[in-house]
């Protein structure tokens, strides 16, 4: 189920500083897009708000959901069995099993795919029987 609207972290913005003279009204930032002027405040509030729900896949990397994360991680391996079957080749000129490298590979693309909401029908009609009660 969706959090309740009261446990979604929400930030109040006062927007266009420069067009108006202080004092302003409170709010978590006050920002001027012309000037620039708050915009590190917001981001930091931003950051702030978005820090309990990360979930880190790399050093550099940030995934917001859980789902992402985990369709990264397949991605991941695919890659690397991919490279396993090519590495078993080194040295030849070709590779011995191009198609499984090749499967292998798509299975990852397709796992892209699915975090970036490419799907099916089938895909989808199986999500909504799973999350919603149809016809009960």
């Amino acid at each position: 189920p969706p959090p309740s609207p009261a446990a979604v972290p929400r930030l109040h913005v006062i927007t266009m500083t420069d067009l108006a003279d202080p004092p302003f009204p409170p709010a978590d930032a006050h920002v001027s897009a012309r000037t620039g002027a708050g915009l590190d405040t917001l981001r930091d509030r931003i950051t702030a708000c978005l820090r309990p729900q990360r979930v880190s896949v790399a050093a550099d990397t940030v995934v917001l959901r859980p789902r992402h994360r985990d369709r990264l991680h397949a991605v991941r391996e695919t890659v690397t069995h991919a490279r396993e079957l090519a590495d078993a080749d080194a040295g030849r000129p070709t590779l011995t099993h191009p198609e499984l490298v090749a499967s292998t590979l798509r299975r990852g693309l397709d796992e892209l795919g699915e975090m970036i909401g490419r799907s099916t029908p089938d895909d989808v009609l199986a999500h909504i029987f799973s999350s919603f009660c149809v016809g009960k």
